[in-house]
């Protein structure tokens, strides 16, 4: 949804979208299916503080939502929409990880690390998920998805000369599995900028991925992903 919309209007179509995915959860059956996933998806909207506060009082017990297994995978979500919001740092993220070491836990740990909402810690991010060779597919693939998730895409601006300037090494270097998950993951889609689909589109046209053409259809997938949302955008404005 959020590319979806005109920069316009996003802020206020994220905002209302928590707050009402909230209000949904508080009021389902205690433990359906739709309290689960109202609150989930809850999280991916906490941009603004009050919405914060919610998810932290979920977290912390001192709002209760009956029937709600605040489990390792509910913690989890909870945090990620804490680090997304800006209140959540590293500190956090590692004292979670330190609870819960077991490979869903170091999917979403990295989910969260790569999400801080910070330029250092994006940086130290990318370095470490697509320049670096030692995580797991899982972690890379969750961990590409953390790179770009973010509500200030002032954040993901710089990702731009970082994807293009890696994508050829990383698809000669890697495996045919992680540099998909690297050239589909990390790319700043949610950017959805016009400059964004200019310069996938040049990428697309240079001699050195037009000969490599696995690698050209991923990146023409991307460039889709954000012409599409540009069409969307052009709607709601």
């Amino acid at each position: 949804m959020k590319i979806y919309t005109s920069p316009a209007n996003r802020h206020n179509a994220i905002v209302s979208t928590g707050e009402r995915l909230l209000e949904l959860a508080s009021k389902a059956a205690p433990g359906s299916d739709n309290q689960l996933l109202f609150t989930r998806f809850a999280t991916y909207f906490a941009e603004e503080p009050h919405l914060g506060d919610k998810l932290e009082a979920l977290l912390n017990g001192s709002i209760v939502f009956e029937g709600l297994a605040l489990d390792a995978d509910m913690r989890w979500d909870l945090i990620n929409g804490l680090v997304m919001e800006g209140r959540y740092g590293r500190d956090e993220v590692e004292a979670e990880y330190a609870k819960d070491k077991t490979a869903n836990g170091a999917k979403q740990y990295w989910l969260a690390r790569a999400s801080i909402r910070t330029a250092d810690a994006k940086r130290d991010a990318w370095e470490t998920i697509v320049l670096g060779d030692g995580l797991s597919n899982a972690d890379i693939s969750y961990g590409c998805m953390g790179l770009i998730r973010n509500h200030d895409t002032k954040l993901l601006a710089p990702m731009v000369d970082w994807y293009f300037d890696a994508a050829v090494k990383v698809w000669d270097t890697r495996t045919f599995k992680i540099a998909e998950y690297i050239l589909a993951g990390a790319y700043p889609w949610y950017l959805a900028t016009q400059e964004l689909a200019d310069r996938t589109r040049e990428f697309a046209e240079r001699e050195d991925v037009k000969a490599r053409p696995a690698m050209r259809r991923i990146i023409i997938e991307n460039l889709d992903v954000v012409e599409r949302a540009l069409r969307a955008q052009k709607v709601d404005n």
